[in-house]
């Protein structure tokens, strides 16, 4: 019984890759929006 075939280790494969290269890029959003709300903070309190 095969669950995975050649196609679908191509897609897997691929899917798998953009997901790690959004995931770099979410992370950087996510690191500059927590910098500017600490500098916001810190310069309004």
């Amino acid at each position: 019984m095969t669950i995975f075939g050649n196609d679908r280790t191509e897609t897997l494969a691929s899917h798998a890759n953009v997901v790690v290269s959004m995931g770099g890029a979410l992370a950087l959003a996510v690191l500059l929006a927590s910098m500017a709300v600490s500098l916001l903070v810190f310069f309004l309190t």
